[in-house]
């Protein structure tokens, strides 16, 4: 799967009427491909809305995907039932309004997974670890049958019509206890190896300094 880099901020913000916490997020795709993950929970059980703001700021047209603490997809957002058009309003330039809004009872103490793709990088199965459809498939909507090979392109509509990786994700519940946060990346084990191996290098050589 092609690992991506992002670009993100975590902001405490002032939480709207009728909610107590609210915890937003900023950042970028580095592909269409690329998954960006939250984890949240709450310690009461409580309605938890998650609103995007990508596509009306000329950005890719965002899917949530919501898994529990096992992994097991619970829902994701497609079509007009869930695209937020009182909140974010229409795109100027294509007069769509794309952008998600969930909202959904969260149980107490559970601490949920929450992804962000692009449009049609849906999830491939009943849980988190079978991936993404598009995973690997690079920058696909350069790609047919979303466009004519177009060499370098992303964050493509049909077209070719250019967008952005540029997203917005914010957290908001009536219950103060709500957490959200980027989970940390691991590094490579050869990464990691790499840094144990210099290290433990420039200890012995301090070391060796000091004796003589």
């Amino acid at each position: 799967m092609r690992r991506a880099i992002f670009i993100w901020v975590a902001l405490l913000v002032a939480a709207p009427a009728g909610f107590s916490a609210t915890i937003s997020f900023s950042g970028a795709l580095s592909a269409d491909d690329a998954v960006q993950t939250f984890l949240y929970s709450v310690q009461n059980t409580s309605l938890v809305t998650i609103d995007t703001t990508s596509f009306a700021t000329g950005g890719f047209a965002p899917i949530l995907s919501v898994f529990d603490n096992t992994g097991a997809l619970l829902f994701y957002n497609v079509g007009p039932a869930t695209n937020d058009c009182v909140n974010n309003g229409k795109d100027p330039a294509s007069g769509a309004c794309w952008d998600a809004r969930l909202t959904w009872n969260s149980a107490a103490g559970v601490q949920y997974t929450v992804t962000l793709t692009e449009d049609d990088n849906l999830p491939l199965g009943p849980t988190l670890a079978d991936g993404f459809f598009e995973q690997g498939n690079g920058n696909f909507t350069a790609k047919p049958p979303f466009n004519p090979p177009v060499p370098g392109g992303m964050f493509l509509l049909s077209g070719p019509i250019q967008r952005t990786g540029n997203w917005a994700v914010t957290f908001l519940s009536a219950d103060p206890t709500l957490t959200a946060s980027i989970p940390t990346a691991v590094p490579e084990p050869s990464s990691a190896a790499v840094f144990l191996t210099l290290a433990a290098s420039f200890a012995i050589r301090r070391k060796t300094r000091v004796v003589r």
